[in-house]
């Protein structure tokens, strides 16, 4: 958010039958110049300090995962390890390099692609469209209309949400052929929801990840990781 941002590598350890991963992170803060705009080319790079203040336990992934910003100082985070292996989406604190002050988010079950829109509030799911509280399980069914259903059938959370047009805006994903991307506009106050049609960023990938949205200082910026080899910060019109 702003000039934050997290990148992720993940490395492979134990045998045939032990096999386990652990997600190592850092914290990377892009420079701003006189006019405080924003250079990528110019930043700063941390390894990222975990400090657990919750209980953890024996797990195939270690670390945290899937990654979405709340505010500068907060972030919605995946943490198996502290769910007996079973995803979980926590809330944590970030201040330079060390994120720490974990809280469980509720409904602690499987859906794991919450999508925050602002301090207090995530859409919880996009298939049914489901927004909640985001340390509650106050779960609220948005009703769409049939075209809106069908087409938005099996799609899934990809980014936080940022304000543009008065409303708040998303990107969401499917797994198909490849993996295609959506714009998602949602409108909190009246619970209108629309979508762009299908796309990808790069015509020749096959999967793409789409982690965080950016909107700082009239630029928008999507990170992405791409077949799982490569990975982009990306500046939108």
């Amino acid at each position: 958010i702003g000039y934050n941002a997290i990148s992720s590598g993940t490395a492979y350890c134990g045998g045939i039958y032990g096999n386990s991963s652990t997600t190592l992170y850092s914290v990377i803060r892009g420079k701003l110049n006189d006019t405080e705009q924003l250079n990528l080319d110019i930043c700063e790079i941390k390894p990222a300090d975990i400090i657990y203040n919750i209980p953890r336990h024996s797990s195939l992934w270690y670390g945290i995962e899937d990654v979405r910003f709340i505010d500068s100082e907060t972030i919605l985070t995946c943490i198996p390890e502290c769910n007996y292996s079973s995803p979980c989406i926590f809330v944590g604190k970030i201040k330079d390099n060390i994120i720490t002050s974990f809280e469980k988010c509720q409904p602690s079950i499987t859906e794991k692609n919450w999508m925050p829109y602002d301090k207090t509030k995530v859409i919880y799911s996009v298939s049914p469209f489901i927004i909640k509280s985001i340390l509650s399980s106050d779960l609220e069914t948005i009703e769409l209309d049939k075209d809106a259903k069908l087409e938005l059938d099996g799609w899934h959370g990809s980014s936080n949400g940022i304000d543009l047009f008065g409303k708040k805006v998303f990107l969401i994903h499917k797994n198909k052929d490849r993996v295609w991307n959506r714009w998602l506009v949602f409108n909190p106050d009246t619970k209108e929801v629309k979508y762009s049609n299908e796309f990808v960023f790069f015509k020749d990938s096959y999967f793409e990840f789409v982690c965080s949205l950016v909107h700082f200082k009239g630029r928008i910026f999507v990170s992405i990781g791409v077949n799982d080899n490569k990975a982009f910060i990306i500046e939108l019109d």
